[in-house]
């Protein structure tokens, strides 16, 4: 149903499924059911520098979002890969990218790619996103590729 792709095959299941939500959530852009993947104390920031503490507040975030720039976009996940912390506690990393943006006049923007950083926390059953980091590559300065 959704395209996301485990690079290694040590992504377990669970972890697969929750990324399986986010990406079914947003390709509905359903705010309330991508802040449900978010611990109460969870928090997020996006690409773009916005930044939102606790579920009800990502929820705003991500309805403002999905009613504008990223309304009727389109989430794929490219690259997965998953490291356990601990029994209760993993490290999602995610390379992505974002199509279907518009710019203010209608016309199409590039496929927006990006990578998220996550930590999730095992609670009540269920695997729930304590922080979301999110960054878009940028150009390397010429100093840096020396």
């Amino acid at each position: 149903m959704c395209a996301v792709h485990a690079e290694e095959p040590s992504v377990p299941p669970e972890l697969q499924q929750w990324a399986d939500k986010f990406v079914a959530g947003w390709n509905r852009n359903d705010a309330r059911a991508l802040a449900s993947l978010w611990a109460d104390d969870g928090d997020l920031i996006n690409p773009f520098g916005r930044r939102a503490t606790g579920r009800e507040a990502i929820e705003r975030l991500l309805q403002s979002e999905h009613t504008a720039l990223m309304k009727g976009t389109r989430y794929e996940i490219t690259k997965i890969a998953a490291r356990a912390v601990k029994t209760d506690v993993a490290v999602l990393d995610w390379d992505c990218e974002v199509s279907g943006m518009k710019t203010a006049e209608g016309k199409d923007r590039p496929p927006f790619k990006h990578h998220v950083a996550w930590v999730l926390v095992h609670r009540g059953g269920q695997w729930l996103a304590l922080a979301a980091r999110t960054s878009a590559p940028s150009p390397a300065p010429a100093e840096a590729l020396r």
